[in-house]
């Protein structure tokens, strides 16, 4: 053999004993509506893991998703499901979902729009017309309806279905059996479970005219992210709330040290410990109370509550500093015992809900 030729002969066995890498490729339908799932395929290289992101028209990032390329280097994966209308997070526009893998990454634009004003498959004869609608993408075990709509001469009326066939990759079916009239004159549904990952053709046959639909049922893993709602004033309130029991703390100090100074002072002439501490009472009741309605007004604002705290507090320190002024030695040891009393009951409801507030 001429040695030149041998050498080209050995270059190609050599080349092509070469792995062959496939570009990264991206595709899948240009225009999705509300309630479908955003499906994509392509290419990538033999077993290799790609990853996957979908932006809004904001650019804010709503799925994410990750899959492996076959031997053959191909893939197909669900993305998410479009809600059912728009929202803040899903509004109508145009979204970039982006695949990455070691071969690079590639990017696919597409757009998330209102139902078309397409009509469904239709056929007519004699006056007598069928439509079937069966659009959507659904995963395995999914429940699919079918809604098959007759008319006479243009008027919505009930014409019985004498056929009604499922096609997709396991064979046919006939679903016929499953078929019943809804409460609109004129129109019918069927039902069949989605099964295996494919597209489906419907006909179906209702007075002598046959109609065809289709539908598609797709792998993949639903991702569904709720619309995000501002919680900002309620967040403001919470802190308003907590700065006031810290308010409320710092005031029983004061309290606590008026106390201690009863026990040098005298007790006027008609002051009985019962009044001292029915009014202690009274103003342990008015901070549980404006505690408890600065609960209950996080969501309207914390304003009024502060002001209750303020009012309540004061009461307690003027009923404090009205039995300082004339307290007998006599009577110091029950005094001071009441009035501790009283400041470990508030000392407590500022306590849980202190807890309360931070838990939440």
């Amino acid at each position: 053999m001429n040695v030149g030729l041998a050498v080209v002969l050995s270059a190609l066995m050599l080349v092509a004993a070469i792995p062959f890498a496939l570009a990264l490729t991206l595709t899948g339908d240009e225009e999705y509506t509300p309630g479908d799932q955003l499906t994509v395929s392509g290419t990538a290289g033999p077993n290799a893991d790609i990853t996957f992101k979908v932006s809004n028209p904001n650019g804010a990032q709503v799925a994410v998703g990750q899959t492996a390329a076959d031997s053959n280097g191909d893939y197909s994966v669900t993305l998410l499901r479009f809600p059912s209308k728009a929202t803040s997070t899903f509004p109508f526009g145009s979204y970039t979902v982006t695949a990455t893998a070691d071969e690079g990454t590639a990017d696919l634009t597409v757009t998330f729009t209102e139902e078309s004003a397409a009509a469904p498959a239709a056929s007519e004869s004699g006056g007598v017309s069928v439509a079937v609608s069966a659009d959507g993408t659904y995963n395995p075990g999914d429940t699919v309806t079918i809604f098959v709509l007759t008319t006479t001469g243009g008027v919505a009326q009930d014409s019985a279905i004498t056929v009604a066939k499922v096609s997709g990759p396991g064979g046919s079916e006939t679903i016929t059996n499953t078929c019943s009239s809804t409460t609109i004159n004129g129109l019918q549904q069927c039902t069949i479970t989605a099964g295996n990952v494919g597209s489906y053709g419907v006909a179906v046959q209702a007075g002598g005219v046959w109609a065809l639909g289709s539908f598609q049922v797709s792998s993949g893993v639903q991702i569904d992210i709720p619309e995000a709602e501002s919680n900002a004033p309620i967040l403001s309130a919470i802190a308003n709330l907590a700065s006031d029991v810290g308010d409320v703390a710092d005031e029983l100090e004061h309290i606590d040290g008026e106390v201690h100074e009863i026990a040098d002072k005298e007790t006027p002439e008609g002051v009985t410990i019962g009044q001292i501490s029915s009014a202690l009472d009274a103003a342990v009741a008015d901070v549980t109370s404006a505690i408890s309605g600065s609960q209950a007004a996080i969501e309207d604002g914390v304003e009024e509550t502060e002001d209750d705290i303020e009012d309540a507090i004061g009461g307690i320190v003027e009923n404090a500093d009205a039995a300082a002024e004339g307290s007998a030695q006599a009577s110091s040891t029950a005094l001071i015992a009441a009035v501790l009393a009283a400041i470990a009951v508030i000392l407590q409801v500022v306590v849980i809900v202190r807890g309360n507030v931070l838990k939440n």
